[in-house]
């Protein structure tokens, strides 16, 4: 779930989909279709990112809910072969950073830049 401006977005994994439900309780249907939506995030252009843990990926829609990117596992070395992208929870940054929880990341955050490309992992250090 997300609250901006007053609009409530809704990662309604049961049902596959995303609701944008308003002041007064009225729920609209947005996006549909989704595997397993678990994670939402709306930028400050209204954009929706959605981690869909059964797709393993992350979802980039206008507001008006048309799919206008879509972010798969980094293929760059530095994040590795055997490093699992499972994505459960999305946020977004500056410069369109996009920060990834993943099921089973042990090396923190996943960080993409705007086009999906891994730029590091975001956490504390072991002491």
């Amino acid at each position: 779930m997300y609250i901006k401006d007053d609009i409530v977005y809704i990662a309604d994994t049961g049902n596959k989909r995303i609701l944008k439900v308003n002041q007064q309780g009225d729920a609209f249907e947005i996006i549909t279709g989704l595997n397993t939506p678990t994670g939402i995030h709306v930028d400050d252009d209204y954009n929706i990112y959605i981690a869909d843990k059964g797709d393993k990926a992350v979802y980039k829609y206008n507001e008006l809910g048309i799919l206008i990117d879509t972010f798969l596992r980094p293929n760059e070395a530095i994040f590795g072969t055997d490093s699992p992208f499972v994505p459960v929870k999305i946020a977004t940054g500056p410069r369109d950073v996009l920060y990834v929880v993943g099921e089973g990341s042990t090396g923190g955050l996943i960080q993409l830049n705007y086009a999906g490309e891994f730029l590091s992992f975001f956490g504390t250090n072991d002491t």
